[in-house]
């Protein structure tokens, strides 16, 4: 109030007493009405946090429904995986097991093969070997 007292004191000579006066009051009511007070700051203050904090709650709830879809996909995810590779690990076991027994089929066969040419063999070593045809004649009594 002080400066509006000065301002009147200056202005009443100038403009007059009711001129001064109405003057003075103009500037006040305009002063009150677009000065910004420490509790409007302070409202504004208020009010603008919260905001924020209902803001944060709302990102915070979003969060967390993303985090749920994205943990509930991920999982899906995986048992699908799991179900792939124990598909293709029983894939893998039924065809591995085929070729086990063709093989087995095959070394039998061979088995057998080998052991017919070794027959074959010592058979041709005996009656190629005239030394041997004796022997065997003596011991079996064949030529006398």
């Amino acid at each position: 109030m002080n400066s509006a007292v000065a301002v009147y004191e200056k202005l009443r000579p100038t403009v007059g007493e009711e001129g001064a006066r109405v003057l003075v009051e103009y500037v006040d009511s305009k002063i009150e009405k677009t000065a910004v007070t420490k509790l409007d700051l302070e409202q504004v203050n208020n009010t603008l946090r919260a905001q924020i904090i209902e803001v944060e709650k709302r990102l915070e709830a979003k969060i967390a429904d993303v985090e749920n879809r994205l943990e509930a996909k991920i999982a899906g995810v995986e048992s699908r995986l799991e179900a792939k590779i124990t598909e293709v690990d029983n894939n893998l076991r039924a065809l591995i097991a085929e070729v086990e027994k063709r093989l087995e089929a095959r070394i039998i066969t061979l088995e057998w093969k080998m052991k017919l040419y070794f027959l074959a063999l010592g058979a041709l070593i005996i009656i190629t070997n005239p030394k041997i045809m004796d022997l065997l004649a003596k011991l079996l009594g064949i030529i006398k």
